[in-house]
């Protein structure tokens, strides 16, 4: 009976433990935290999804400040019990992770997808509205549908809203979820307990109020507004989607409405407030560092310890935890992919890591410097060459970064020395050099005659 599907009673979780994958209701995951390794659905916006929620729960029932298991097991079964009615897929009061008075709308959309959908080259399928298409005939069971809530909630783009969705919410255009461009950090110890306790701590060692849990939308909830004065547990579970799941006679989930829910913006938090997430320096302070594919994990970890005091969760974590950073990379509506990728936090000091990343930018200046000689020097001949130096930019970016990742994830693991790094780094640019001759040669503006007056402008940077 889908009426009484309940998340705390029902295996719609997967996880990895040491007899492979399997699903779990919150209560048998809860219960064998000591033995599972991490979440494992298959898709890693729902595996962030699903542990930012019991992020949440640790630190709403306060099991991470247990001191013995038997007391924290006590904790998540107390809690379980008190939000019992809260975690029903289908309640027709308040449904889990979603907002009642849409029931009672009229002609809900077909459901069109779990997740979004990145093997197709139109974007628009990707973007806002594809929760819903009303020529779908796809059908979702109560375990899927329970995961595309948390994934919608806390990786919806923004758009324009469609027009029952702009009837329903009241607003014509929805906001980015907080996490639809940011990543989540979540660490890899080798137990889901150990991860949930690392990121519990370092939530609650501020000075930051804790907040509210949200697991649901409030029938009177003044949707399209700004949250205000949000904790810790708003952010890790603020509804940024008015959403209702309707489901058929044969307990399938087949229609849905989605809606702007409420709204928090990046500039009303702290490092504190939103720990789980990457800093770097802003004009006024610390700032939320977005994620997208052509940022890899190491550069913005490489940001982030190259700051005095790193912020949030990265500043809790021992030297050399292993790391996931998860979101979705995307620009404004559009929908690039799924932006997922392993790292280590640092085993170097902070000043050591400060010295790698000027090195890091002496290399990249170096190599965009030679292209702009490249160019210039083409350009001079009498010979069109618009943008060549981007044009000769772009064929060199994803070996330059590649081999830059190298060196730095070598060099923050103590695996080579500072000197090593170096001499690293001045083979790269050299390499990077002989390719921006060979460009040139190749174009049809390089005559012998129009190379020549490369040397005209030598590169005179030096690297230590």
């Amino acid at each position: 009976m889908t009426d009484a599907y309940n998340l705390a009673d029902n295996a719609w979780v997967g996880v990895l433990d040491a007899t492979g994958t399997h699903d779990a209701s919150l209560r048998e995951l809860l219960t064998n935290l000591p033995t599972i390794r991490q979440i494992a659905t298959g898709n890693p916006l729902a595996d962030a999804a699903i542990t930012q929620l019991l992020l949440a729960i640790t630190l709403d029932s306060q099991a991470h400040q247990a001191d013995n298991p038997t007391e924290r097991q006590h904790r998540y079964d107390t809690w379980l019990d008190e939000h019992h009615h809260q975690l029903n897929l289908f309640d027709p009061t308040r449904p889990f992770a979603q907002y009642a008075p849409q029931k009672d709308l009229d002609n809900p959309p077909q459901i069109n997808t779990l997740f979004y959908n990145f093997d197709t080259a139109d974007v628009a399928f990707s973007s806002y509205d594809s929760l819903t298409n009303p020529t779908s005939n796809a059908t979702l069971t109560p375990a899927q549908a329970a995961q595309l809530l948390l994934v919608r909630q806390r990786f919806s783009v923004g758009g324009i809203q469609s027009r029952a969705a702009r009837t329903i919410s009241g607003t014509s255009s929805a906001l980015a979820a907080l996490d639809g461009n940011h990543p989540i950090i979540l660490p890899r110890t080798g137990t889901l307990a150990e991860d949930l306790q690392l990121m519990a701590q370092a939530a609650t060692d501020s000075d930051a109020p804790l907040g509210t849990l949200h697991l649901g939308l409030d029938s009177d909830a003044p949707l399209g507004t700004v949250l205000d004065k949000p904790g810790i547990l708003d952010v890790l579970t603020y509804p940024s989607r008015a959403m209702c799941l309707f489901a058929n006679p044969d307990g399938l989930v087949d229609r849905a409405h989605y809606a702007e829910g409420m709204r928090l913006k990046a500039e009303q938090l702290t490092p504190e407030l939103w720990p789980a997430t990457t800093w770097t320096v802003g004009k006024k302070g610390p700032e939320p560092r977005k994620a997208h594919l052509s940022r890899p994990a190491w550069q913005q970890l490489l940001d982030a310890y190259s700051l005095d005091h790193t912020p949030g969760l990265l500043g809790h974590l021992p030297a050399g935890t292993r790391l996931t950073l998860t979101t979705m990379s995307a620009y404004t509506s559009r929908v690039d992919g799924i932006y997922h990728q392993h790292a280590t936090t640092p085993t170097i000091s902070t000043e050591e890591v400060k010295e790698l990343s000027r090195l890091v930018s002496e290399v990249r200046k170096a190599v965009s410097k030679d292209n702009y000689i490249t160019a210039r020097a083409l350009k001079e001949g009498s010979i069109a060459a618009t943008n060549i130096g981007d044009t000769l930019t772009d064929t060199m970016r994803p070996e330059v970064t590649a081999n830059l990742g190298r060196i730095v994830t070598s060099r923050m693991a103590g695996m080579v020395t500072a000197e090593q790094a170096d001499r690293q780094a001045q083979r790269l640019v050299a390499a990077a050099r002989d390719h921006a001759t060979s460009f040139t040669t190749a174009h049809p503006a390089g005559t012998a005659n129009r190379l020549a007056q490369a040397n005209r402008y030598p590169w005179k940077g030096t690297l230590k």
